[in-house]
């Protein structure tokens, strides 16, 4: 009877320490807003924390017609996480359904590439969630208005972002450091 004798050890080659990045949309974290765009207090209903959230707008009057509102990170060297990063985010609000839309986008080095497109009614609660390529080094939120009124039965229109999240979505190496066997 033969006998093989095969063990993996699982050793990490890449250091992995700045992952998982979470921004808490903090003066500190670096983010750029325009248009009335900015950093707002969000108090739900107890028992949930105080939280700071990304705002499309802010204050109590409508964001501005036919304009370009953008909410941008700064820029990072995601590199070392391999193929993929996954990101994800909170979003939650409500802009002119089918009028006004918000692009999920990254920036490659070479130019902005579109992820994923909101518009109307996002629930307390939605989380959002993409595989990237980990050659992304900067993302935004663009929200393109066009010329129709922002305001529905006295209601003013945002999107808030919450807790954006970069992880690195690639598994750790696998790296065989030890085989042996008998002949038996």
């Amino acid at each position: 009877m033969k006998k093989l004798i095969l063990i993996l050890a699982l050793l990490p080659t890449m250091a992995y320490a700045q992952y998982p990045i979470v921004e808490d949309f903090t003066s500190a974290t670096g983010w750029t807003f325009t248009n009335g765009a900015g950093i707002m207090i969000y108090t739900p209903i107890l028992p949930f924390p105080a939280d700071t959230v990304a705002s499309t707008n802010l204050g109590n009057t409508p964001y501005p017609n036919s304009s370009i509102i953008d909410i941008v990170s700064p820029v990072w060297d995601l590199s070392d996480c391999g193929v993929d990063l996954e990101v994800s985010f909170g979003l939650s609000g409500t802009i002119e359904n089918g009028w006004d839309f918000m692009y999920f986008e990254y920036y490659n080095g070479s130019a902005w590439i579109s992820v994923d497109v909101f518009t109307g009614y996002k629930p307390p609660g939605n989380i959002e969630s993409y595989f990237i390529p980990a050659t992304a080094i900067q993302f935004r939120f663009r929200t393109e208005t066009d010329a129709t009124v922002n305001t529905g039965g006295g209601s003013v229109y945002f999107y808030d972002i919450d807790n954006f999240t970069i992880d690195c979505a690639l598994d750790l190496p696998v790296e065989l450091t030890y085989f042996d066997g008998e002949c038996g």
